[in-house]
């Protein structure tokens, strides 16, 4: 079993930054978990449809980016499974396609996914170059590791038992 999480966005780029950010501070309070032979680890500036590449290998698999639904700033959502449109903050950022065009693509294609696929999307407003993360945001990092760990002991735990 490999699990794959993977954060996304650019930390230049306002709260296009979340992913990345919010995997760091999963690994950093939930280390044991994080070193587990069977979680692989990514933080990815602008993915694409490169992302693909990096899914190949994993039979299941946590993707944390932001996301733009209309919620308000900082709202976390779970995404299980991704939908094929309507998350995207890739307008506003570097990304290219959006994590859910991406997902749309492969599944058109017949490109290996994992078996499980989630998104933990944070809703982001603010996308300038050289722009931290806004305040809601950077609020919203705590409740994401903490999701991140639950997903993946759950996930681990799923399919030590065939259940996944």
């Amino acid at each position: 079993m490999i699990l794959a999480v993977i954060g996304m966005g650019q930390s230049l780029r306002g709260d296009d930054g979340i992913g990345p950010e919010a995997v760091r501070r999963w690994t950093a309070d939930f280390p044991q978990t994080a070193k587990d032979s069977q979680i692989q680890i990514l933080l990815l500036e602008t993915p694409g449809l490169a992302l693909l590449e990096d899914l190949v290998s994993a039979d299941a698999a946590i993707l944390v980016d932001a996301v733009s639904t209309g919620r308000p700033a900082g709202d976390v959502c779970i995404f299980d499974p991704i939908p094929n449109t309507g998350l995207s903050a890739a307008q506003k950022t570097a990304h290219g396609f959006g994590v859910a065009e991406t997902i749309s693509v492969a599944r058109k294609t017949g490109a290996r996914l994992p078996q499980r696929l989630i998104l933990i999307g944070v809703e982001g407003n603010r996308y300038g170059l050289g722009e931290g993360l806004s305040d809601p945001v950077r609020a919203a990092i705590p409740l994401v590791a903490e999701t991140i760990q639950e997903m993946a002991l759950k996930l681990l735990s799923a399919k030590s038992t065939n259940n996944y």
